[in-house]
């Protein structure tokens, strides 16, 4: 960016899931002053899918925690203020766990994890990403050498 005054930044986190792994992907969007936007990856994490066998949307609930954690992580140690969070999923059940009300009930499983991601974030914060154009999506499926080196 050619002018560092006046720049307003943004954190994306997008969160995947799959049978394999789960992970998130965090990105910087910055636009300055004269409208110029730059988008920069910040860092990404991922963790392999328990041994004992997990649902895909349990799987994605605990991809969208990762995105908090690490959401939280990142604005406690860059030196931005302030900063506007959006986070993404493709999964739209746990957008649903999400947007619904404080009185629907969860079993103890689901209910942990909602509750740590509304602690957190709010409803509003949260948008969907067609799973095609969710950047996390490599992270939880795994890439072969020559599909990374590509």
């Amino acid at each position: 960016m050619k002018n560092s005054d006046n720049i307003q930044y943004e954190l994306h986190h997008f969160a995947d899931a799959s049978n394999l792994a789960f992970g998130t992907a965090s990105y910087v969007r910055m636009l300055s002053a004269d409208n110029e936007i730059h988008c920069s990856l910040l860092m990404a994490r991922a963790r392999l899918a328990p041994m004992k066998s997990v649902t895909i949307p349990r799987l994605e609930l605990m991809a969208a925690v990762l995105a908090v954690k690490v959401d939280h992580m990142l604005k406690r140690e860059l030196d931005i203020e302030p900063m506007k969070t959006v986070l993404w999923t493709d999964s739209t059940t746990v957008l649903q766990c999400i947007y619904c009300s404080e009185h629907r009930r969860f079993h103890t499983f689901v209910a942990n994890r909602v509750a740590e991601i509304r602690d957190a974030t709010s409803a509003d914060q949260w948008q969907y990403v067609p799973t095609k154009e969710n950047p996390t999506d490599d992270a939880s499926r795994g890439l072969s050498v020559g599909e990374l080196v590509a």
